[in-house]
């Protein structure tokens, strides 16, 4: 015989458990039906010192009234705060993404992550640029760096993260006033990017 401990709220038997008197009494069946339905998302409540099953619970945030799940008021606004939050990692991410997603000078695309920056502003404190220094570009192809191609390289990149930025600030403004802010959808007013990005 099964038994439900209402103040521990778990299933015990009483072949090797202390049984308390505030439990309820439960059949084999029964007791199998209600582990299996626990098991999808239901929960287990008592009225009138019997068992029920809730339907499944809609999310974690959600609590039990006695008659059907709710979110309150303060727990409406801590989950959109928390969407929020992370819609804007999103949107950051995309916007350093595409900032570092290639520059395009006269013909050519540039790399512009982290690493190719570094090296374009390690080439420029040099006091000339090595005669004839071939820099390899985003289709694969080289092109001789010139003293007015790095400058231009650099302040693409500059302007392409300053565009991106008050991009990302929009996307920011437009996603807070979004009832579903992992839903909003970002993916527009960014500086074009090189479409095959080709490994350096």
């Amino acid at each position: 015989m099964y038994f439900y401990d209402v103040n521990r709220q778990v299933f015990l038997t009483d072949e090797i458990h202390q049984v308390p008197e505030l439990s309820i009494e439960v059949s084999d069946d029964d007791f199998q039906y209600f582990i299996e339905e626990r098991a999808k998302g239901k929960e287990i409540y008592i009225k009138d010192n019997q068992l029920f099953l809730t339907p499944v619970k809609p999310s974690k945030h959600h609590k039990w009234n006695g008659s059907e799940w709710i979110l309150t008021e303060e727990d409406k606004a801590r989950i959109l705060k928390k969407e929020q939050k992370k819609a804007w990692l999103n949107i950051r991410e995309h916007r350093d993404k595409m900032s570092e997603s290639g520059v395009k000078v006269n013909d050519k695309w540039f790399h512009t992550y982290e690493r190719s920056h570094l090296r374009l502003m390690t080439l420029q404190q040099l006091p000339t640029i090595p005669p004839d220094l071939l820099w390899k570009t985003m289709d694969g192809s080289f092109v001789i760096m010139t003293e007015e191609l790095l400058s231009n390289v650099i302040n693409a990149r500059l302007l392409t993260e300053i565009e991106n930025f008050k991009n990302g600030e929009r996307h920011k403004i437009l996603m807070l006033q979004s009832e579903n802010p992992l839903e909003y959808d970002f993916s527009d007013g960014w500086c074009e990017i090189y479409k095959e990005v080709d490994n350096e």
